[in-house]
């Protein structure tokens, strides 16, 4: 029985790595190329889409894609034309390429410097749009510092530490501040300029602004709003475990059984879950012939954190019974008085957070495990 199980569980990580290394010969459009360093070169014109995924290291592309590209690594470099769309996620991102279609970017440190036929949308820290860059559609920027030069067709959104305007917007501004905005001498806004601050805006005698300058107060949340933003939250996950003990209960109990007798595999299997398996699982989308495979398992890790967050509370309860009664009990009043208290902890910095996580974590294993020994 164990032979037959441990030939299974080789079996699913050889099928994983050939989808992941090899690219699909369903669609021989697609390009997808994986490793450490990838580089497409400045003679080089990829016909179709072109995937490239390089977690720990760089991706390079000086050539030409047809299509769209979607890009991941520690470093994203983009220094040839896109046709259609681009996606990328990395910790450095430039841009200087032009694309034609929409930009999607999730990164550290991202640089545009040319043109952007479509809107351009980024989450990161910081965000540089140099004087020769310039957007089709509108400019939407979650994150830190923004420094906006250029010229945005459209309008800008988003929220932002800092930003720095400098270039010419055709429509509007509408953004959330957490200090005072600033237009410079070549800032050119056709539109209204709206902004939600506790500062001011600050602008140059040369600004040019064609519509109306709204400043919104920043809101200020009461007592009574507070609590219940804090109290809806944790009602409808304790709804939820409740309900989903009394359905599943015999189940429930052999699980956290399980838990008990071994919390390092479950919390090392349930790390793996959290890091690793969203990231299987976008890999996997980005291949003809893993696409429904990784949809597929990305509910499936949607589905084991959701429940890993649920039942963190049933755990806590568990832990507390035993710290209490010298014996581990579940029961409702265990349950309630778990998720109470875990709760609670949340309302402590960094290790609040950090205690429900690994709660979390470790159910999220035992999930793992529990699915692994059904399937098997």
């Amino acid at each position: 029985m164990k032979t037959n199980k441990t030939l299974r569980l080789g079996l699913y990580i050889g099928f994983l790595v050939t989808t992941l290394m090899v690219a699909s010969p369903v669609e021989a459009e697609t390009v997808l190329r994986t490793g450490n360093d990838i580089v497409v070169s400045s003679d080089e014109k990829i016909e179709g889409n072109y995937y490239a995924s390089s977690f720990f290291g760089s991706t390079v592309m000086s050539g030409m894609v047809e299509q769209d590209m979607i890009a991941i690594g520690a470093s994203v470099d983009v220094n040839g034309d896109v046709k259609e769309d681009l996606h990328i996620l990395g910790a450095n991102v430039n841009v200087h390429g032009a694309v034609e279609g929409d930009v999607r970017i999730i990164g550290g440190d991202v640089t545009i410097s040319e043109s952007i036929k479509g809107d351009l949308v980024v989450l990161g820290a910081t965000v540089k749009l140099l004087p020769s860059a310039s957007v089709g559609g509108d400019l939407f920027f979650f994150g830190g510092d923004a420094q906006i030069n250029g010229v945005i067709d459209g309008s800008v959104f988003g929220s932002a530490e800092s930003m720095t305007l400098d270039a010419t917007v055709g429509k509007d501004i509408d953004i959330k501040i957490n200090t005072p905005l600033q237009l410079g001498s070549r800032a050119s806004v056709a539109g209204n300029v709206s902004y939600e601050s506790q500062y001011d805006l600050i602008r140059n005698t040369s600004t040019s602004i064609g519509g109306e300058v709204v400043k919104n107060s920043v809101r200020v949340t009461d007592s009574n709003e507070a609590l219940k933003d804090f109290l809806i939250p944790y009602l409808i996950i304790l709804f939820s475990t409740l309900s989903l003990y009394l359905i599943f209960r015999s189940e429930i109990e052999n699980l956290v059984a399980h838990i008990t007798h071994s919390y390092a595999v479950s919390g090392f299997v349930g790390l793996g879950v959290i890091v690793f398996g969203p990231i299987l699982s976008l890999l996997l989308m980005v291949t003809m012939l893993g696409l429904v495979v990784g949809v597929i398992s990305f509910m499936l890790v949607t589905i084991l954190i959701l429940s890993g967050v649920s039942f963190a509370s049933i755990l806590a309860g568990v832990w507390l019974s035993k710290l209490i009664t010298k014996k581990e009990q579940i029961s409702l009043i265990w349950i309630l008085l778990g998720s109470a208290v875990l709760y609670a902890v949340l309302l402590i910095p960094i290790i609040g957070p950090a205690i429900y996580l690994a709660f979390s974590t470790v159910v999220i294993g035992g999930l793992t495990i529990a699915l692994y020994k059904l399937l098997t």
